[in-house]
């Protein structure tokens, strides 16, 4: 695998997650306290995998909590008992809205039903966040990457957003590597 970043501001991120309204939260999983992982959209299972992704998949590796309109209904500092519970409840819930924001790019999920999931980083010196964009029907790729099994994905990198290609390079020619990383 390879890789080529990309730098993005908070507002072309935005036009690209607006991509996102409408999509239903199809799994929510956890790994180790606090990461969460949101697999939002139709489920596929990506090859070589053994589970299945959504048409985007959302990983928090920091501090997260879920609002209701007016209220806490839960957070990472909860007991795991709780936040399975309660992240359970976003399944089948649509996307009204992914945004990221602020000084330090932290992301805001905002669902349909008046809910809204917020990362926040309290801990390390850099947000921790990825969102990756497995569905070219919706993210829609340049032409130089025809034929090259890519997958975008936007996160945080010195305080800014960019966008890292990650790609199996066994198809793509050292040219078309090096005009894709701006270089030609």
């Amino acid at each position: 695998m390879a890789t080529c970043y990309q730098p993005l501001t908070i507002a072309e991120c935005n036009e690209l997650l607006s991509a996102c309204k409408g999509l239903k939260i199809a799994r929510v999983w956890r790994s180790i306290q606090p990461c969460v992982f949101l697999e939002v959209g139709r489920l596929s299972k990506e090859r070589g995998a053994n589970n299945f992704v959504g048409q985007v998949s959302i990983m928090v590796e920091a501090d997260w909590r879920l609002e209701r309109p007016r209220s806490l209904q839960v957070g990472s500092g909860f007991s795991s008992t709780l936040i399975d519970k309660r992240l359970a409840t976003l399944v089948g819930v649509a996307v009204n809205a992914i945004e990221v924001m602020g000084r330090l790019p932290e992301l805001a999920i905002d669902l349909v039903d008046g809910r809204r999931f917020v990362t926040f980083t309290n801990r390390t010196t850099q947000p921790h966040w990825s969102i990756g964009l497995k569905d070219p029907a919706l993210f829609p790729l340049d032409p130089g990457w025809n034929g090259i099994d890519v997958t975008p994905w936007i996160h945080v990198s010195a305080g800014r957003t960019e966008i890292e290609y990650c790609y199996d390079d066994t198809n793509a020619t050292v040219r078309n590597s090096v005009k894709r990383m701006g270089f030609a």
